[in-house]
């Protein structure tokens, strides 16, 4: 049977400054790994194997709030420079020809981007939460897997990277009764578009997502929470694969998200 052996040090450091007593300033570096490995069939997408990951990350933030922590502002940008970074895809295998799932590198992709939150104390039982990202993930070295090469797309946007992400949130916690206590959370987000190819031909679009969570909670101790996800009913793939990439002659294949769904559940403390 085949094996690989691999190591990687994976250093940390991590600085910050406390400007001011509600201003803290950091910077943080570290390096991350997955370990390679095989797949069950070489296809013309990708090998019979595939190389570990590795990433440099940098990132250049700072946290605030006012003297009263009624309204906190944090962002932060960062830079992540990724060598072999594994990407996945669905072909059609050389042995019985039957699609299988397998795994690639790209020789070198890098992502930048920014992202920003706010958090403000409407009242002392009323919060409001919001936040935003952007990210830039560009194929730097496309290489070849597979057969496949891969350097004409080098310049394009890395598969399955949300250009944007956002949301808007509120949460609510008060007590009804000395021994009642109502928790509210309602979400609603935003995931922009998506490459799911890197010739960057096949896309999704953004699409918004509403979750909500309410609980009651009986002497500290019982809880009941009711929850919705997707309560907008949105049509959006979670993944997809055009038939002209991955050989298929059913055509395209995608996993289409959860649609609305509601539940309760029960949770005791002891």
């Amino acid at each position: 049977n085949p094996t690989k052996t691999q190591r990687e040090l994976q250093p940390k450091v991590s600085l910050s400054y406390l400007a001011t007593d509600n201003i803290l300033i950091y910077g943080n570096y570290g390096r991350g790994y997955r370990s390679g490995g095989f797949n069950s069939d070489a296809t013309a997408l990708y090998d019979s194997d595939y190389e570990g990951e590795t990433s440099n990350s940098y990132e250049l933030g700072f946290k605030s709030s006012t003297e009263d922590d009624r309204f906190i502002f944090n962002a932060a940008a960062f830079l992540i420079d990724f060598t072999n970074q594994h990407q996945y895809a669905v072909a059609i295998g050389a042995g019985n020809g039957a699609l299988v799932l397998g795994n690639y590198n790209l020789p070198r992709t890098e992502v930048t981007g920014v992202e920003a939150e706010i958090k403000w104390r409407a009242s002392k039982y009323f919060d409001i939460l919001a936040g935003f990202g952007y990210t830039s993930s560009v194929i730097k070295e496309g290489g070849n897997a597979g057969g496949t090469d891969r350097t004409g797309f080098e310049g394009n946007t890395t598969p399955f990277v949300p250009r944007t992400t956002a949301n808007i949130a509120i949460q609510s916690a008060f007590p009804i009764s000395d021994k009642v206590d109502f928790g509210g959370f309602v979400n609603l987000s935003q995931k922009g578009e998506i490459y799911w190819h890197e010739d960057n031909i096949d896309k999704a679009d953004p699409f918004t997502l509403l979750d909500t969570r309410l609980t009651l909670t009986i002497d500290k101790k019982f809880t009941i929470g009711q929850w919705g996800n997707n309560l907008l009913d949105t049509d959006y793939y979670q993944e997809y694969f055009a038939g002209e990439i991955s050989g298929s002659a059913a055509g395209d294949i995608g996993w289409i998200g959860q649609p609305t769904t509601v539940g309760v559940d029960l949770s005791v403390s002891f």
